[in-house]
């Protein structure tokens, strides 16, 4: 295992940290820190972030699966899984994603996800 390797899992514990302390920042971290390092493709990183969430809803909902609003979660999911087809489509097909080098993407994910995800853990 390299270095590389031990970075990006101590971003994972340190994710996971602060998702159970604060309970949000899912991914914040993750996909901030990975990317602002260049520690692996963000694709990557987006499936280990999609994962790790799957996992800790799954553990949340373990004794608490009866209070599940089944209504309001088909009505989010009704817009939540066609809108991330088209965004998942357009990001890899294409023709404006390809021409963006990986090096702003990665600025763009840091600016965006852990500069906000960072100042909302200070505040609260």
């Amino acid at each position: 295992m390299g270095p590389s390797q031990i970075y990006f899992l101590l971003f994972v514990v340190l994710d996971v940290v602060v998702q159970s302390i604060t309970g949000f920042a899912m991914g914040l971290i993750i996909m901030g820190g990975v990317a602002a390092m260049g520690l692996a493709d963000i694709s990557l990183s987006a499936v280990v972030v999609s994962l790790i969430s799957l996992c800790n809803k799954l553990v949340a909902l373990r004794y608490n699966h009866r209070d599940i609003d089944f209504e309001y979660v088909k009505r989010i999911a009704t817009g939540m899984l066609p809108m991330a087809l088209v965004g998942v489509t357009t990001l890899t097909t294409s023709r404006i994603a390809h021409r963006i080098p990986e090096s702003v993407i990665r600025k763009l994910v840091f600016v965006l996800l852990v500069l906000p995800g960072g100042s909302l853990t200070l505040t609260s």
